[in-house]
Parts: structure tokens; sequence; C-alpha cells
């Protein structure tokens, strides 16, 4: 498992500059102000968010979807009971990544701060 978090980390510094600028521009057209990257294996097709690059620039076992957390509520992904809890937890989108990490039967959110990814 330590392998493929090396990956998508790996991943994610080639496409640092991209996910920023997606975010922004999320908040920008005030789309949302809680970007959120879907983080899943290429092997693994998800129908959430909207990819943010090709696969064939983004050559690692990891493709990223850009969404929101509205469309996490109205696919009640986070239900309306547990919409204010993420609120409050939810960190700064321009400190952090909010990354909805996919993995085989799990999922978890993961806050990653853009500063540790050089």
């Amino acid at each position: 498992m330590d392998k493929q978090f090396e990956q998508l980390g790996e991943d994610i510094r080639h496409i640092k500059d991209l996910l920023i600028k997606t975010s922004q521009t999320i908040m920008d057209q005030d789309v949302s102000s809680f970007p959120i990257f879907v983080v899943f294996q290429r092997d693994h097709a998800i129908e959430l968010g909207v990819p943010i690059a090709s696969e064939s620039s983004n050559p690692g076992s990891w493709l990223i979807n850009a969404s929101t957390l509205e469309e996490f509520a109205a696919r009640q992904i986070i239900t309306d009971e547990k919409l204010e809890d993420f609120k409050a937890v939810f960190k700064d989108p321009q400190e952090f990544f909010c990354l909805f990490l996919i993995e085989e039967q799990k999922a978890n959110f993961i806050f990653l701060p853009h500063q540790h990814i050089s």
C-alpha cells in the first residue's frame, strides 16, 4: 500500500499546478467554495466529477477528477445531515487539496497541504 501512496504523491506532483488552477477556477467562477478532487486508480472507472487531465498527460497509475461538495451532496455521498460537519472540517482550498481517495473497496477524504508537494 505504501508504494501506491508514493505513486500517488508522484502523480500529484506532476500536475500540482493544474490542481491549483482547477481549484481556483472552481472558486473564482462561483461553482463552489468546496473543490474536491476524486482520486482513483487508472484501472477503475469512476463517474464522479470531471477529468482534469487526459490519461496521456498524467501517465501515473492514479487519475484525478474535479468535483465539488455540491455534487457529493446531490449524489448523497455526503448526506444532508453531514453537510455542516463536512464544511466545518474542510480546510482552506488556497492551502490544501481536498482529495476523495478511492481505493479497492474503501474511500477516504484526505486534506493534502500544497506546500508538501514539490
